[in-house]
């Protein structure tokens, strides 16, 4: 099977993703429409993306809006994730496992613009690096099990295994939308990528550091 049927057979359908058959996207609309396809991966994990303050180089989100979460399940073929968002600038902040475990990419990131009326494909995202190093650490520093408190790694973390996407992969997600998304009729762009870096915060009540936290620490640039 080549890409095309790959991809067109794995669009990843979750909770916290964004069905793109009830969406409408339009050159007119407000929102647009982020997409990233994952490589395979043999473990579930969770990846996330937040908006993003870069004058001030911290996270700009909130429990009510700028968190988009992508929950994905084991897969052996190349998966959409799609998301819809409000427009803005938006980074790539960590990677995680069974809830609790995850590294953050806050010295080391990736940045990119929504726009309204559009449809931005990020590129192509390996999560399995990141996956074995999450376990290596644990492993190392014995943090294999939980309270039920999150534990959050941020030295010497590999920044994320993003491709650029490409002017075939942008035409076959087009094509994809179009076949099966009537109402996503918006452009698709190949983001443009930048490096970035954001401050971390904490937990409510200050005792333990986390990735896009509360009390965030500004990051220059």
């Amino acid at each position: 099977m080549g890409l095309r049927g790959l991809i067109a057979a794995c669009l990843l359908l979750c909770g916290c993703a964004t069905n793109v058959a009830t969406v409408d996207i339009t050159p007119q609309s407000s929102n647009g429409l982020i997409v990233f396809i994952a490589e395979p991966s043999p473990e579930a994990y969770t990846f996330d993306i937040l908006r993003y303050n870069e004058e001030r180089g911290r996270l700009d989100a909130n429990t009510f809006a700028g968190i988009h979460a992508f929950m994905v399940d084991p897969t052996t073929a190349p998966t959409y994730l799609v998301r819809q968002a409000r427009p803005g600038r938006y980074v790539l902040t960590d990677v995680g496992v069974q809830s609790y475990w995850a590294v953050c990419f806050s010295e080391q990131s990736i940045a990119f613009d929504l726009r309204p009326g559009e449809v931005v494909f990020v590129g192509r995202f390996n999560p399995v690096p990141h996956i074995v190093q999450l376990h290596q650490i644990a492993r190392s520093t014995r943090a294999t099990t939980s309270r039920g408190g999150a534990i959050h790694f941020f030295e010497n973390i590999l920044p994320p295994r993003l491709t650029p996407g490409t002017e075939r992969e942008r035409a076959v997600l087009e094509d994809y939308l179009r076949r099966t998304a009537p109402g996503v009729t918006a452009p698709v762009r190949i983001a443009d990528l930048e490096p970035a870096r954001f401050g971390i915060g904490t937990d409510l009540y200050g005792a333990q550091n986390l990735c896009g936290g509360y009390y965030e620490r500004p990051r220059s640039q």
